[in-house]
């Protein structure tokens, strides 16, 4: 039960990570490792969490574009949008996952 009060408080760090860009590669590498079991990722989609990630990815794709519009962008800003589509995609590993990405409209 501590692992998936660990899980639900990284999540919530989420946000502010996306802010941080590349400090925030620890975050990203606990995220991976708490949820390494299906189980747990089935636990952040029943909690609604698919919405939120996708939204992030947005997020992240937007402020990238415009640094890019302003000739200001590091390589290094495309880490965390890296990180975002990583842990996506092991979410979409998992076959009711994925079927219910599918199911909803508008997530990316």
């Amino acid at each position: 039960q501590r692992s998936l009060v660990l899980l639900d408080l990284a999540v919530s760090m989420l946000g502010e990570a996306a802010d941080a860009g590349v400090q925030s590669a620890e975050l990203f590498s606990l995220l991976t490792n708490l949820t390494a079991e299906e189980s747990r990722r089935n636990y952040l989609v029943a909690g609604g969490f698919l919405p939120t990630l996708c939204a992030l990815i947005t997020r992240e794709v937007a402020r990238i574009r415009a640094q890019e519009a302003i000739a200001s962008c590091d390589i290094a800003q495309g880490q965390v949008l890296k990180s975002l589509l990583a842990l996506l995609e092991s979410l979409l590993k998992v076959p009711g996952i994925r079927s219910r990405f599918r199911l909803t409209p508008d997530l990316l």
